[in-house]
C-alpha cells in the first residue's frame, strides 16, 4: 500500500478507500494527454486545457467521492502555497453521475481550489487513463508528465517543489 493510501486508510473505511473505474498503471506516458477540451463549470464554456504552468497539477475527481472530498483542503493549501511561483490547480470532474447543474452547485457551496471543469464527453478521463478517483497527474511547463499519483502523497508535492524552486531557494 501507497504512503497516501496508507494515511487515507487509517482515516477511512476500506469500502471508500479509492473508486476503481479500472486498473491504473502508476507510471508516466510518452505522449501528452495535453491539450484537451473540457467545459469551464462557472462559465459554462468550452475551454482547452493546454501546458504552459510551470507545474501544472491535474486531478480528476467527482464531488460524490469521499476521497475526493478529504483532498480539498490539502489541494486549497498547495494552491495558496505554490501559486504564486507558477503552480496551477484544476480540478476535472468526470461524468459519471455529474452535470454542469450539479457541479455549479458544488462548486458554490463549497470554497474549491483551482478551476472545475467538467469532462461531459469522457475524451479526457480517456486521454489521461485515469481509472480510479481521484487520481493527480503533474506536468511542466512543456507538457511533459511528471508523474501521476492515485491521491495526495508527499512524492507528489517534493516533485512539485522540485518544478517551481530552482537550487539556489532550497
Amino acid at each position: 500500500m501507497t504512503k497516501g493510501l496508507a494515511r487515507i486508510a487509517r482515516g477511512l473505511a476500506p469500502a471508500v478507500l479509492v473508486l476503481t473505474l479500472g486498473s491504473l498503471p502508476c507510471t508516466t506516458r510518452a505522449e501528452s494527454p495535453l491539450p484537451v477540451l473540457l467545459e469551464e463549470v462557472a462559465s459554462g464554456q468550452s475551454l482547452e486545457l493546454a501546458a504552459g504552468a510551470a507545474a501544472l497539477h491535474v486531478v480528476f475527481f467527482a464531488p460524490w467521492c469521499p476521497p475526493c472530498l478529504s483532498e480539498l483542503k490539502q489541494l486549497t493549501e498547495m494552491e495558496e502555497g505554490w501559486s504564486e511561483r507558477g503552480y496551477r490547480l484544476v480540478l476535472i470532474a468526470v461524468r459519471n453521475r455529474n452535470t454542469r447543474e450539479r457541479l455549479l452547485r458544488f462548486s458554490e457551496q463549497h470554497r474549491s481550489p483551482g478551476t472545475i471543469y467538467f469532462d461531459a464527453s469522457g475524451t479526457a478521463q480517456r486521454r489521461f487513463a485515469a481509472k480510479e478517483l481521484p487520481t493527480h497527474f503533474l506536468f511542466d511547463a512543456g507538457g511533459r508528465e511528471v508523474g501521476r499519483w492515485p491521491g495526495l502523497e508527499d512524492d507528489l508535492e517534493d516533485a512539485v517543489r522540485k518544478l517551481l524552486l530552482s537550487p539556489s531557494d532550497g
